[in-house]
């Protein structure tokens, strides 16, 4: 696969200057004034936007730089915008954190933050996960049989806020693909959205969730895959697996890790430290030195040069060079031809 056939990269870019981020085109040429302490790329039309100190504040600006939503400082972004949707974590007493979603198309409308997500009366409450396609989302709770000073999670399944599958789960991962992996009195098994128990994993010590027809399925401390029949696809024999994607899944055999195809096959040696999944044709991997970018034949395409290195979303992705020691959490973003969007 060719990763250049994803080398759409927005119109605005964030750029870093210093300390202080803006955004800039493809020319880097400043299109926004470098003056926020930190800076997300553009999503659906809005970018959010952080200013540290006294009047700090978390935003969103649009392609203009005019701030059209305010949010409290004591917000963090965990992801980019998404159907209107940014998913956050706030302060919650008992436990450090929660996290939560803002509709950002409602507040726009007041331009000031108000709302979270509802509280149900209990001491924990968290929403895990962007919504799937049937807009369902993981939802959980502390265990209201528990003393307070107990903790104890329990899973259901929500939509637009309104419980749909009652928190009963001691496991659950997200909805995908129509299906969510469920742990039941200490049973296994794949659910669907009407709550109905579709396979039966007993003999499984832990499933993933479902990625282009795959689901992972641990037996005995190792990991294979089935079908969503219940099919044993790829037999056992990983330690450690990612999730299928561009056809291809990052396994781990004694500690180093490589790819396979959908049919098992290993298409990419077990010789990487790290990896992360494919995204638009390319793969952080670190071998030796550091993290770089590798296609779907394993060459590098990005050099090794990064400690950090996220994947690439919308022809950008985040890293953290290898070489700056003095400031360690140096980050900006790169496009997929390896070019760099800072200057010290």
């Amino acid at each position: 696969m060719n990763h250049l056939k994803f080398q759409n990269i927005p119109n605005l870019i964030p750029y870093r200057k210093g300390d202080k981020w803006g955004y800039c085109d493809k020319e880097k040429n400043i299109i926004i004034d470098c003056m926020y302490n930190d800076a997300r790329p553009f999503s659906e039309g809005l970018a959010v936007v952080n200013v540290f100190g006294k009047e700090g504040f978390i935003g969103c600006i649009n392609e203009s730089g005019e701030l059209i939503v305010v949010l409290p400082s004591f917000i963090y972004v965990l992801e980019d915008l998404k159907d209107g949707i940014l998913k956050v974590s706030f302060p919650n007493e008992y436990y450090g954190s929660d996290e939560g979603y803002i509709d950002i198309f409602t507040e726009r409308k007041h331009k000031k933050y108000k709302n979270i997500i509802p509280r149900d009366g209990y001491i924990y409450s968290a929403r895990l996960g962007i919504p799937d396609s049937e807009g369902l989302e993981l939802v959980i709770k502390s265990d209201p049989q528990l003393r307070p000073n107990e903790i104890k999670m329990i899973y259901g399944y929500a939509k637009s806020g309104r419980i749909l599958i009652k928190h009963k789960y001691e496991k659950a991962l997200p909805f995908s693909e129509g299906l969510a992996a469920v742990k039941l009195n200490g049973n296994w098994m794949y659910i669907n959205s009407q709550d109905e128990k579709i396979l039966d994993m007993l003999i499984f010590d832990e499933l993933t969730s479902f990625s282009e027809d795959l689901g992972g399925i641990m037996f005995e401390n190792k990991w294979g895959f089935c079908d969503k029949k219940g099919n044993i696809v790829i037999d056992f024999q990983f330690d450690e697996i990612k999730e299928f994607s561009e056809g291809l899944c990052a396994v781990s055999v004694n500690q180093k890790w490589g790819f396979i195809d959908k049919n098992g096959e290993i298409v990419l040696p077990t010789e990487f430290e790290r990896v992360h999944s494919f995204s638009e044709g390319l793969a952080p991997a670190w071998l030796d030195e550091g993290y770089g970018y590798i296609d779907h034949f394993g060459d590098f395409v990005i050099p090794q040069k990064y400690i950090f290195a996220s994947t690439f979303k919308n022809g950008l992705a985040l890293v953290n060079p290898l070489a700056n020691t003095k400031r360690p959490l140096f980050q900006y973003y790169i496009d997929k031809l390896g070019n760099e969007y800072f200057e010290e």
